[in-house]
């Protein structure tokens, strides 16, 4: 298995009968997992098992973790059921050389930036992918992360990009200070960063999207919680009025000229990119091992609106998360917060007629 400087390997699609085929991007390696969906892979679990949870947050205060006597009503909505497999320990699709366990954070705990390190051996792939017009991928995305941080140690952030691909993000970090992340929404590549906002504000700086596409919106979220882990209730998504790209393969350029924009004191939606010259310019940042400004249209500035979309995110528990359907919570009978299981590693099943207090409220 290749494996990467950066922890990240390259899979291939296995079709009986034929070679395999090489998949472009690099995933975290400790991400990985077997999929059930050939013949290679086991049929059936070993054992299955079901529990009822119920739905969150609406008013449910049943939980324990005291043994004090209440008389809540259940909440009109019907549980979901979730079902429990036993994971096959014996399937051998994947071989691990060298792995190492995925890190798992746990509520309250600030995990430390993971830096991007530079793809100095995909130089020829990232050079032939920008002249042949392609769509940027992360090796590109980690390269250029890896020289801002490198021109501007100032600016926190910049992370590489495995840190994002696991679906609940707990390996992502929290930066320190101001910040800047590129981020990939479905297959779109976007900037964000709190450079010129208040402590609860970050801003998204989109050059298609007015607003993040539904399939995409609970990941992309809970990623920004996970940089922000703001100790207020909330925290505000800002969408500048930036320019517009044409067709839909520049977003990655988009992303990394707004991105030196910030980096060096302009701001982004005041930028008119000169989008022909922006591929040219980028490899020869690369061949030279230093990002400068992206060329500009002969206007150099544009009109527009200050911010043309704002959202307001309401976050829980001790890890600062919104809210997900899919995780059960309980509200803390003292202070009235709602926690994650997860988080509080309260008892479960829930029992009906008991209160829970968080282990802040405890002490």
């Amino acid at each position: 298995m290749d494996i990467d400087d950066s922890q990240r390997v390259k899979i291939a699609i296995v079709k009986d009968g034929e070679a395999d085929v090489p998949l472009k991007s690099r995933v975290a390696y400790d991400q990985l997992k077997p999929v059930k969906t050939s013949s290679l892979h086991r049929t059936e679990p070993t054992a299955s098992t079901e529990e009822t949870i119920p739905h969150n947050p609406q008013p449910s205060t049943e939980s324990s973790g005291s043994t004090e006597e209440t008389t809540n009503t259940d909440s009109a909505e019907p549980p979901c059921k979730r079902t429990k497999l036993d994971t096959p320990h014996d399937v051998e699709d994947v071989l691990f050389q060298g792995t190492t366990h995925a890190t798992t954070r746990k509520g309250g705990e600030i995990m430390p930036v993971a830096e991007a390190t530079k793809q100095t051996s995909e130089f020829p792939y990232m050079k032939n992918s920008l002249i042949r017009g392609q769509e940027l991928t992360d090796v590109h995305m980690d390269h250029c992360c890896a020289m801002l941080k490198e021109q501007f140690p100032e600016v926190d952030g910049l992370q590489r990009m495995s840190v994002f691909e696991s679906i609940g993000g707990q390996r992502i970090g929290t930066p320190v200070g101001k910040f800047i992340q590129i981020l990939l929404v479905g297959s779109h590549w976007v900037m964000v960063s709190n450079i010129d906002c208040t402590a609860d504000q970050v801003r998204v700086y989109d050059s298609i999207y007015r607003r993040t596409p539904k399939p995409y919106r609970n990941k992309f979220v809970a990623q920004i919680a996970w940089l922000c882990h703001v100790s207020e209730a909330f925290f505000e998504l800002q969408w500048p009025d930036l320019q517009t790209q044409k067709g839909n393969k520049d977003c990655g350029l988009f992303a990394i000229a707004n991105a030196v924009a910030l980096c060096c004191g302009q701001k982004p939606e005041e930028c008119a990119w000169d989008q022909p010259k922006m591929r040219k310019h980028l490899t020869n940042c690369i061949e030279s091992d230093n990002l400068t400004m992206f060329p500009l249209l002969q206007t150099g500035t544009r009109r527009h609106k200050a911010i043309i979309n704002t959202e307001r995110v309401e976050v829980f528990c001790t890890c600062r998360q919104p809210n997900d359907r899919n995780l059960p919570m309980a509200e803390c009978e003292t202070c009235k917060e709602w926690y994650h299981k997860k988080c509080e590693a309260m008892p479960w099943p829930i029992r009906k007629g008991t209160t829970f207090v968080c282990r802040r409220c405890q002490k």
